[in-house]
């Protein structure tokens, strides 16, 4: 076809508008579809599975706010397993944290403490864990740690 005109669309050529109509058409007629499916699964609420070990140190940071040591002290895990569960569990929006002021450390002289607290999310996600773990509770008052 000589003299014809060629549209390259991504990868192939399209010879006709013909061609190009056709795939506009129907990617006008699937997006929509598509659309709905990838909303329904960005929107659709995740249940978190947290391990044993997370539960119980989310447990701990339900009964007020703490730092990190504190958590260390009270559940009796090593630093090398709190802190990476502290980022997942803060990455995970299942607490938040908040740096002391300087001058508070100053005045004891030590370097400042990070805060964690638990969020809504946080909450939610406990009560759920606390049915998968029921150990979890009875140790949370074995301990004295206040539950949900």
């Amino acid at each position: 076809m000589a003299g014809m005109p060629r549209y390259r669309l991504v990868r192939f050529w399209i010879e006709s508008m013909d061609e190009i109509l056709f795939i506009l058409c129907s990617i006008l007629l699937f997006a929509p579809q598509v659309a709905i499916y990838i909303g329904t699964i960005r929107f659709m609420p995740a249940e978190i599975k947290l391990s044993h070990t997370a539960a119980m140190i989310l447990q701990t940071i339900s009964s007020g706010t703490i730092y990190g040591f504190g958590i260390m002290e009270h559940t009796g895990l090593p630093s090398g397993t709190v802190y990476p569960a502290l980022r997942r569990l803060e990455r995970d929006a299942l607490i938040r944290s908040e740096w002391e002021k300087q001058s508070i450390a100053d005045k004891e002289m030590r370097p400042p403490r990070k805060f964690y607290k638990m969020t809504p999310v946080g909450k939610t996600t406990l009560i759920a864990m606390m049915k998968r773990y029921p150990l979890l509770e009875r140790l949370g008052v074995l301990d004295g740690a206040t539950t949900v």
